[in-house]
């Protein structure tokens, strides 16, 4: 199961609660990007400039890897050959391409009349065809055993183009509804500090909830939608249960063990029998907070509750 995921269409994702979410759900998120923005990160926008410098971006250059993609140019012919005869009448807006994404189909995809040349090092496409090209260069990119990514996109894109469109779409719900992020925009220290602290967390709740996804797409024996809302459901009851018993294991902690052991220590030691019985007290309350914090630390080892620790630390 990959553990990494790879954004399309654009190079710059954008700063938003998706890119969030993305962020604590895989261990790293990249992009695919042209060699010049990799020497002069200049040329990104300034949140994404920053994401890189953080570590929580990586950047994935198609040139170092056209060799590993089978068959990639012809393939991608064949596919804007039935999207222009699909399209012949239709006007669209434009996109640009830089062409180290594109390989050797620049000329090619000129000579087919659905691109055309602009300001050098870019290409001009129709903007749904720029979609699925990225989504091809992606889906294909994500079949390179090296680089263990999943391509993941924020915009509707032709599913006929991608690999495990379907999935990505349960999972992005899935993820709304157990990762409670309010914020639109992303703080990279507060993330970096989550990912520090609990970010071993994240391959169990990733596991689960990708087999739940897994779950919903094998289950053909009612709505996928009403299937969908069944898991959420189940997930979120799950969850709330976690976190009921992690808030009340906490307040045990404080409140019948720590309290008590000051008001034992506060009420003064004038003679054996209290020192006996502060020991014996100091003894008991021990053996109670480590019993709690056992509980507890087997509580926070639940897939779930790494999505009750986010909606704890973001909101």
């Amino acid at each position: 199961m990959n553990k990494n995921a790879l954004y399309f269409p654009y190079i710059n994702i954008p700063n938003s609660k998706w890119l969030t979410e993305t962020l604590l759900y895989w261990d790293k998120l990249s992009s695919i990007v042209p060699y010049e923005f990799t020497q002069n990160t200049n040329l990104l926008e300034d949140h994404m400039a920053d994401l890189h410098s953080a570590g929580l971006v990586d950047f994935v250059m198609p040139v170092s890897h056209f060799s590993e993609l089978n068959d990639f140019e012809n393939t991608f012919i064949k596919i804007a050959e039935i999207w222009k005869s699909l399209n012949e009448n239709n006007v669209f807006e434009y996109s640009k391409i830089h062409i180290e994404k594109l390989g050797d189909l620049g000329p090619n995809l000129v000579e087919l009349g659905v691109a055309e040349w602009t300001d050098y090092p870019w290409l001009n496409m129709p903007t749904p065809l720029a979609h699925i090209f990225m989504a091809y260069l992606a889906t294909e990119l994500g079949k390179v055993s090296d680089l263990n990514v999943t391509p993941l996109t924020d915009i509707s894109v032709d599913i006929r183009y991608t690999n495990d469109a379907e999935k990505a779409r349960i999972r992005e719900y899935i993820l709304s509804e157990m990762l409670p992020i309010p914020t639109n925009t992303i703080n990279i220290d507060k993330l970096l500090k989550f990912k520090q602290d609990y970010g071993h967390l994240t391959k169990n709740f990733r596991n689960r909830i990708e087999q739940e996804c897994d779950n919903i797409l094998a289950d053909s024996s009612e709505n996928i939608e009403d299937r969908l809302l069944q898991i959420r459901n189940n997930l979120k009851d799950e969850q709330a249960e976690i976190e009921d018993s992690m808030r009340s294991i906490s307040n045990d902690i404080i409140f019948t063990s720590i309290l008590p052991l000051i008001g034992t220590l506060s009420s003064g030691l004038n003679s054996p029998q209290a020192i006996l019985g502060a020991g014996l007290a100091v003894a008991s309350t021990t053996y109670q907070i480590v019993s709690n914090l056992t509980v507890n630390s087997e509580n926070r080892r639940k897939p779930l509750a790494y999505a009750t620790l986010v909606g704890k630390h973001f909101q």
